[in-house]
């Protein structure tokens, strides 16, 4: 009498990734993107460059963040975006695509009060 169906399982995923420019020209910009489920960091990364139309001397740099500080860089592209859990919070950072020898500082402001956010840009040298 009745007939059990599988549900289709979803193919896409909703990630917020924070958008930060190294030189402060713009503010932070949180963006709810749509990437494949079982992607990599590749996809995400094009999905965030086709979202903020990066110049073809750009690149970004993504980066996990954990306690308000950057926990590991994903540089490698075939990461699986499996790997990434939905309360980890994600960092792009608009970085000079043909600079060599660069060397990336991070500057952490941090108050006392545990309400006040925390801001932490990544500069070039």
């Amino acid at each position: 009498m009745y007939l059990s169906l599988p549900l289709q399982a979803a193919t896409t995923h909703t990630m917020t990734v924070t958008v930060l420019t190294c030189d402060g020209s713009a503010l932070p910009i949180a963006c709810t993107i749509t990437v494949p489920k079982h992607g990599c960091c590749w996809d995400l990364i094009q999905t965030l460059s086709n979202a903020y139309s990066l110049k073809h001397n750009e690149k970004l740099l993504l980066a996990e963040i954990r306690s308000h500080l950057i926990h590991q860089f994903l540089e490698d592209p075939l990461i699986s975006l499996f790997s990434i859990k939905d309360n980890d919070h994600l960092a792009a950072y608009k970085i000079p695509k043909f600079v060599k020898n660069t060397k990336f500082h991070q500057l952490i402001h941090r108050c006392e009060e545990q309400s006040v956010c925390v801001f932490q840009p990544l500069l070039l040298c």
